[in-house]
């Protein structure tokens, strides 16, 4: 039982330690021609403590990625930007 209690214990805090990832995209399953929110949180990462951040999201529309520039607004400690998908956008990266 006891071990059962620390397995039990250990898992709960390995989740916790992973489970706080710094970059979210929402909504998770993004669909052409929507918004994507994408928020950054530079804790615990090697750009903790940068003021300025600066970001390029990829989007796949036909043959050839196109670039586009994110502004990125702070609030808070975090970094958050959206991206405008076409109808015609296969992938973001």
């Amino acid at each position: 039982m006891k071990h059962l209690l620390l397995f039990f214990a250990l898992s709960c805090v390995a989740h916790l330690g992973f489970s706080q990832q710094p970059l979210t995209i929402e909504p998770s399953k993004p669909v052409p021609g929507g918004r994507i929110q994408i928020t950054y949180d530079p804790v615990r990462t090697d750009l903790s403590g940068l003021k300025n951040i600066e970001a390029i999201a990829y989007l796949m529309e036909g043959s050839q990625p196109r670039a586009q520039e994110l502004a990125l607004s702070r609030q808070g400690g975090k970094f958050t930007s959206t991206v405008e998908t076409a109808d015609t956008t296969l992938a973001v990266f």
